[in-house]
């Protein structure tokens, strides 16, 4: 399977470049599709434009650091930009609760109900992926997801097929926007492909309903055969 990713990403900058506008308010996750994005895109004043990153970051990168992309995005418009300034999974609730109400993170939760765009990709759960690879998540954790039916992750909120959520022992660990603000937010854009995630897009579909659905072509006639 060639790698899709490049087309992705120069689609998503493209279509980027179509929603960009004074007074907006757009919430990023992070990723490789994304990441590669900011190459197609061009840089221009957009006023009183605002960026909200909707999931922590990362402690271990390596030719890159995905979670940058907020900050890169928003510097390309010369908007303000709303840090998730935690790790994506911290260890415990109670430290979640603590970050959010005493260490300044309530406003971009807050940010997060009143967007107009969100802009995100998708991940599966094959271990070979991110989170997986680099230990972000355990393999225990993955496969007591996989057994419980989820089939992917956005901004780490799992679900099944169906787009149901999966319950499970990193909920009140991930430090991301809920995904029912994901799904209520008026513009709603998924940006990831490859045929190996389309059981995961699938379920993503099901869950967000997107606005705007950016992938490759045998992912998207996967999805569609899936889906019936």
């Amino acid at each position: 399977e060639a790698d899709a990713c490049l087309p992705i990403s120069a689609a998503t900058g493209m279509h980027v470049g179509k929603i960009i506008r004074p007074d907006l308010k757009i919430g990023v996750g992070w990723g490789r599709t994304l990441w590669e994005s900011l190459a197609y895109m061009s840089a221009e004043t957009a006023p009183r434009m605002s960026v909200v990153s909707l999931l922590g970051g990362i402690t271990k990168a390596k030719h890159f650091n995905p979670a940058e992309f907020a900050w890169r995005f928003s510097s390309l418009f010369k908007a303000e930009c709303y840090m998730m300034t935690a790790p994506a999974i911290v260890d415990s609730a109670q430290t979640k609760t603590a970050l959010i109400d005493r260490c300044g993170l309530k406003d971009v939760f807050d940010r997060v109900s009143s967007l107009d765009a969100v802009l995100i990709s998708v991940g599966d759960m094959a271990s070979e992926s991110t989170p997986y690879r680099y230990e972000f998540i355990s393999e225990e954790v993955r496969k007591s997801m996989v057994d419980e039916g989820a089939v992917g992750e956005f901004l780490f909120n799992y679900f099944d097929v169906q787009g149901r959520p999966i319950r499970n022992s990193i909920d009140d660990r991930v430090m991301s926007a809920p995904p029912e603000s994901i799904a209520n937010c008026p513009e709603r854009i998924i940006a990831s492909g490859g045929v190996r995630k389309s059981l995961a897009l699938l379920g993503a579909l099901r869950a967000i309903k997107p606005t705007t659905f950016i992938t490759d072509i045998h992912c998207a006639k996967k999805v569609l055969d899936l889906a019936g």
